[in-house]
């Protein structure tokens, strides 16, 4: 497994860590953060009403979520090495989306997509990201991804 990839294991960790196990409550991570993040999942407008955010050796993890209706729905993107520029899902970037609904989640894992870092960390690290995502057989597509935050 490329170098690149072993880096993003550790924070991906951390993500799958930051669990409320009740979709009514703010997810219980560190680093919350002000800003915006939403994107288009399979057609549906997401916005996040939460947006937490981790940097550790210059790596950034960004997650934003909302609870509606029952249904929690929690989109992560991570950049190792942070930088201006492009990042493929799989050479420098990962991303995961989760639903949860009735106590079952479901989970998506980025197979292919991109991630462009606009502006970096520290300031106020932003960009945009769109992936496919494959969990249970099933396929999920985020599109048109903004994420601007403020530590």
């Amino acid at each position: 497994m490329p170098r690149r990839l072993l880096r993003l294991l550790p924070l991906l960790l951390l993500i799958a860590a930051c669990d409320t196990g009740d979709v009514d409550a703010e997810p219980d991570c560190t680093g919350g953060a002000s800003g915006s993040f939403t994107a288009t999942i399979d057609g549906a407008p997401f916005e996040a009403e939460y947006l937490t955010f981790t940097f550790t050796q210059n790596d950034l993890s960004v997650t934003g979520s909302v609870t509606a209706d029952g249904l929690q729905q929690r989109l992560t993107i991570v950049v190792t090495d942070i930088a201006l520029g492009s990042f493929p899902v799989g050479g420098g970037a990962a991303a995961t989306y989760e639903e949860t609904e009735g106590g079952e989640t479901r989970r998506y894992t980025a197979s292919d997509g991109e991630v462009f870092i606009l502006q970096d960390f520290p300031e106020n690290p932003s960009g945009t990201f769109a992936f496919t995502a494959r969990g249970g057989g099933e396929t999920v597509t985020i599109t048109g991804g903004v994420f601007d935050v403020y530590p």
